[in-house]
């Protein structure tokens, strides 16, 4: 039986100084490639065809986020009012549809995208407070946000 670990193939490209070879592929157990390749401008090529890591795009579609503008002051309970849950819910949709359009422009902004994950993980805890509250209370909140349908 053969030994596929050590197997390399030689790619070819000139000689380094001191002999080596330059851009070495070698075939792995697995049946994979592992590509070792330093050309002699000395930077790094990844896999050819290799697969990109790509990031789905983040669209406030109709079906899932109404893209109307937010009157915050329809959630508020009284005039002054800055802490209840449903005043909350609103100001968080608003900041989530705002930063939703940034990571479109932008989408290798990922400390932004941490955070949005965490102003949609803190609104849905809300939700679920107003929810065990009054179910009518969080539907008028649901449908005057349009979240959800």
């Amino acid at each position: 039986m053969r030994d596929t670990a050590s197997e390399t193939l030689a790619l070819p490209f000139e000689e380094a100084p001191g002999g080596r070879k330059q851009g070495k592929i070698s075939k792995n157990p697995l049946g994979g490639l592992n590509f070792l390749a330093f050309w002699p401008s000395g930077a790094f090529h990844p896999p050819p065809n290799q697969a990109r890591t790509t990031w789905p795009r983040l669209d406030p579609s109709p079906t899932t986020m109404s893209t109307k503008e937010i009157n915050t002051k329809d959630y508020q309970l009284h005039e002054g009012d800055t802490g209840s849950a449903p005043y909350q819910v609103a100001l968080l949709t608003q900041r989530i549809q705002h930063l939703t359009e940034h990571l479109n422009a932008n989408k290798k902004d990922f400390s932004s995208r941490r955070g949005l994950l965490t102003m949609v993980s803190r609104r849905r805890k809300l939700l679920d407070f107003i929810r065990n509250g009054s179910e009518e209370k969080y539907q008028q909140v649901i449908q005057g946000l349009g979240l959800r349908h």
